[in-house]
């Protein structure tokens, strides 16, 4: 077949600009210290690291290492848990 047959289906190629989510942007240190507090709180009410993600409009990666650095105890993986028992 040849490659602009009748028959012949193009497809379009998408070019990095449209595929790539966009880029957050460095913040200040004050805007940082903010950001950081306003995740540090939601984490801690419930929310899952992807939620704060979306939320806060930041990636996962960056979510997550921001809570490690602050220091928060992270849940284990998998959703909501019930404590443990205690005899």
């Amino acid at each position: 077949m040849a490659p602009h047959s009748p028959d012949h289906t193009e497809t379009t190629q998408r070019t990095a600009d449209e595929t790539e989510q966009p880029r957050s942007k460095r913040l200040s240190g004050t805007e940082l210290a903010a950001l950081e507090k306003k995740v540090v709180q939601q984490y801690n009410e419930g929310a899952s690291i992807r939620q704060v993600a979306a939320a806060t409009s930041r990636s996962y990666g960056g979510t997550h290492r921001m809570l490690k650095l602050a220091g928060v105890t992270m849940r284990p993986r998998g959703g909501r848990h019930s404590p443990e028992p205690t005899s």
